[in-house]
């Protein structure tokens, strides 16, 4: 009976998911209420939470879900993923913030936004080293704070040979 009427607050969620927010989530509890062993509310829960930018909570559902089910790959799966897109998302944080406080208060004070912001992309990184978003946006700041403290790579011209003609 209880899988019954979850499936049936699963029905009701697809009809207002992109259109009240509070109502979803309301239905999204009721669901995982009244089924505690429903998985798929769950992740659709972990998936709300981190579609709006709360990626600790939603990493905090899955994990208590990797207890119960650990042979689930899924749920290991989607973990990561959440781990991956946290570390973007303080990244970008950092990174705003060292330019912030570069432009506000000099070089040397916004060296631990930019230190702190390269430590989370290259966690990003650890956990998935072909993310072309963490990829990119790593190597952006690398390249802001090396334009930014005046050390930007420039190319550099070696001469070889030089020989000299009769004019």
């Amino acid at each position: 009976m209880s899988r019954q009427l979850s499936i049936m607050f699963q029905k009701k969620r697809k009809k207002v998911k992109n259109k009240n927010n509070d109502q979803y989530l309301a239905y999204l509890n009721q669901s995982i209420y009244l089924n505690k062993s429903f998985l798929p509310s769950y992740i659709e829960l972990a998936d709300y939470y981190s579609k709006h930018s709360n990626h600790q909570h939603a990493i905090g559902i899955l994990e208590e879900l990797k207890e119960k089910y650990p042979n689930y790959s899924k749920i290991k799966d989607k973990i990561k993923d959440y781990k991956i897109q946290l570390n973007i998302f303080k990244g970008d944080y950092f990174y705003k913030n060292f330019k912030y406080l570069y432009q506000s208060s000099g070089a040397e004070s916004s060296k631990i936004s930019y230190q702190a912001g390269i430590k989370s992309y290259e966690k990003a990184l650890i956990l998935d080293p072909h993310n072309v978003l963490a990829k990119k946006k790593y190597q952006n700041l690398i390249s802001t704070y090396n334009r930014l403290m005046g050390e930007e790579q420039i190319p550099k011209v070696e001469i070889v040979k030089l020989k000299f003609q009769p004019v």
